[in-house]
């Protein structure tokens, strides 16, 4: 966490949320897989989710066309920076012989939408 007191730990369809102690406080199920977690400044599928530590939805973040592999947001709170695999074109083609596009992207929090994105060969999710 921000204040270094907690920790997160992401199972298939759930979000644990850790004490320094190593006490799992809140189990918080999630009805889609969960692909990452990180904390955000202060506090899907092509979605990404904001929850409290509760698991209320604070907020959603939707990115047509892509599968959101990893995220993280930057110290000031102000962007999301992701990876992700674009699954058809603003056509609606798919790759049906080559490899998925992969992205980087830049996104505002503030205007909920994409300021940047960088196609990459070599992105993967380890």
């Amino acid at each position: 966490s921000p204040s270094g007191n907690m920790l997160l730990t992401k199972l298939t369809r759930a979000i644990k949320v850790w004490t320094e102690a190593g006490v799992c406080t809140k189990t918080i199920d999630r009805p889609k897989l969960v692909q990452s977690i990180c904390w955000l400044p202060g506090g899907e599928g092509g979605d990404v989710v904001k929850l409290d530590l509760t698991g209320k939805v604070l907020d959603k973040y939707s990115f047509e066309r892509l599968t959101i592999l990893d995220v993280t947001v930057t110290r000031d709170g102000q962007r999301m920076l992701g990876v992700g695999t674009l699954l058809s074109s603003q056509d609606g083609l798919q790759p049906s012989k080559c490899r998925a596009e992969k992205q980087i992207i830049a996104y505002s929090l503030d205007k909920k939408e994409i300021e940047k994105y960088v196609v990459s060969k070599d992105v993967c999710n380890q």
